[in-house]
């Protein structure tokens, strides 16, 4: 069974569990899937607003797709939840993404 596969069956069965919303967003994006992927990322964050991971991976995919906006929104927002959880590795490299989009 392939990898996303897998992980809709696990989603099936919790669908709750924002890691597993997480993991398939990573697999649509392997496949540059972008719109699944952006979907599973936004569940994420649905699901857990404090995600910061998410906020990182959806940064990345609208700068791929070039929508530097959408991009910086996403990747201001995952630096403020860092910040608040106190997590300055991830707020670090949200800032950095930032950095580098200019």
């Amino acid at each position: 069974m392939e990898r996303i596969e897998q992980i809709h069956e696990m989603v099936k069965e919790d669908p709750n569990d924002p890691f597993l919303h997480y993991a398939l967003g990573l697999e649509y994006a392997k496949k540059k899937n972008f719109q699944e992927a952006m979907s599973a990322f936004q569940k994420t964050i649905e699901l857990d607003e404090n995600y910061v991971a998410a906020y990182y991976q959806l940064g990345i995919l609208f700068i791929e797709i070039d929508i530097v906006d959408v991009a910086k929104t996403y990747i201001e927002k995952g630096m403020e939840k860092a910040q608040l959880k106190r997590d300055f590795k991830s707020r670090a490299e949200l800032e950095e993404l930032l950095e580098n989009i200019d």
